[in-house]
């Protein structure tokens, strides 16, 4: 079951839905002799009638579904990461859910340009995305994204693939699927001009997914070993339907972090490092310690612009607009223009423009070990005659035309190696060797400086260095 969130479709889809929801609400108060209340009493009813009505609807399209094949998982609610919806998650065979930054809104026609966009950067918002979600997980459940996107034409969402790809495994989930590669085979086999969320369209999207592999799906950022739990009761849901607070999905950039339907007679199912929410519930937390909010975010480091990963590979300061993500065999930083940044074995200095600068081993040996090294640059990937209404990039009116344009950047690079007289090679999207780049070994590292687009020559944003 697609985006099917109950609490959207009935408050946004119209007066007849809105009046047929009303009926049923009344119907629902006089089948259980209950009398409608005003105010805020009023609103609880109303939640507790669309809590019933979806968990129902949910049993009845299960049951048809498994009548076909009983070997259908099912799952639904995977739009929003309103708390609500935990009672309905739980029931799943696996738990889904949806996310996009800088998704499109349309100020004129609904999928019509003109497009409006924020052009903010995720880690700004303390990486909105992916952290937005992880709430929604339910621990005991498979968890899986099978809608995600930094949205084209954002002028950041080169930082995408490292956000995505290190905080998904940091939280140990379980699938991660793009939306979309192409919405047609055309798109799909032959180059096109960027337009709305195909990958396929969009290099720098190709490029950042390429990240997400090699951190997520290869395995290169470890998970986080201790999960914090948030328990949510009926009361909670019923007082507090909407999003799970700021205080506790910023928990996610630190540890794992998932909730559980709370029933207070059950209680937990097993202990957990640590619970915590906006009131501890009645029932037995199974020995998993109660922390506050404040508690939570002190003892596990969420509390200020800079957050490390309990496990020390991912480290996001939101007021400097940058994230390092440090592993054995990828190191990946993310600056702005005029910053430097510094990792164990990568650094990379006076960049030129926002910039993601990754390097992964591709040989199994550690990063300072390798003898066949990808790296990456990452700025940012626009169309020929691409129009925006003004010169801050926040109406979209017109998508553009082949070719591509990359944002030009330089920046100065350090890598620390062990093995020496390795060759620097520019490729291309197909890793076809565009030429060799100059390096410098000394003292132990090879020093260079790339360049997204050198004058009189093909364009870059991925680099091989190799001993052959």
């Amino acid at each position: 079951m697609n985006e099917d969130t109950i609490n959207h479709v009935s408050n946004f889809s119209g007066q007849k839905v809105k009046d047929l929801y009303e009926k049923a609400f009344k119907e629902y108060l006089a089948e259980r002799g209950e009398t409608e209340i005003d105010g805020k009493g009023r609103t609880q009813q109303y939640y507790a009638f669309i809590q019933d009505v979806k968990a129902r609807s949910n049993r009845q399209l299960e049951a048809f579904i498994k009548g076909i094949s009983e070997h259908v998982l099912v799952t639904g609610s995977n739009f929003i990461a309103d708390r609500h919806q935990t009672f309905f998650r739980s029931e799943f065979d696996f738990v889904d859910n949806h996310q996009y930054w800088d998704h499109p809104s349309f100020p004129m026609n609904n999928w019509r340009l003109p497009n409006a966009y924020k052009q903010q950067s995720a880690i700004m918002n303390y990486a909105k995305l992916p952290r937005h979600i992880m709430p929604s997980r339910i621990f005991g459940s498979p968890f899986t994204v099978t809608e995600y996107n930094y949205c084209p034409p954002n002028k950041y969402r080169a930082e995408g693939g490292t956000l995505m790809g290190a905080y998904s495994a940091l939280q140990d989930w379980d699938g991660l699927y793009r939306f979309a590669w192409a919405h047609s085979d055309g798109k799909a086999t032959t180059v096109e001009p960027i337009n709305g969320f195909d990958m396929a369209t969009d290099p720098l999207s190709m490029m950042t997914e390429r990240q997400v592999a090699l951190l997520f799906a290869r395995g290169d950022v470890a998970p986080a070993p201790s999960r914090v739990i948030y328990p949510v009761d009926m009361d909670e849901v019923l007082t507090n339907w909407w999003a799970f607070p700021d205080e506790a999905s910023r928990l996610g950039l630190s540890v794992q972090i998932g909730t559980w339907a709370f029933d207070n007679e059950a209680g937990l199912p097993e202990p957990y490092t640590a619970a915590t929410g906006i009131r501890q519930p009645e029932g037995d937390l199974a020995g998993t310690p109660w922390m506050s909010f404040s508690a939570a975010a002190e003892k596990f480091g969420t509390d200020g612009s800079t957050i490390v990963s309990e496990t020390q590979e991912i480290e996001l300061d939101a007021a400097r607009i940058e994230v390092k993500v440090i592993t054995e065999r990828t190191e990946s930083l993310v600056l702005r223009a005029g910053n430097d940044a510094t990792g164990k074995v990568l650094s990379g200095s006076a960049a030129t423009t926002f910039t993601n600068l990754s390097a992964s081993s591709m040989d199994g040996r550690p990063l300072n070990k390798s003898q066949r090294v990808l790296l990456m640059q990452l700025t940012d990937v626009r169309n020929t005659q691409m129009h925006f209404q003004n010169d801050e990039f926040l109406r979209l009116e017109a998508w553009g035309e082949l070719p591509h344009l990359i944002r030009r950047g330089t920046i100065d690079v350090s890598l620390q190696s062990t093995a020496e007289g390795m060759t620097l090679y520019a490729v291309d999207l197909s890793g076809k060797r565009l030429e060799v780049i100059s390096t410098e070994y000394v003292n132990g590292a090879y020093r260079f400086t790339l360049d997204t687009a050198p004058d009189h020559k093909e364009s870059r944003m991925a680099y091989e260095l190799v001993k052959e």
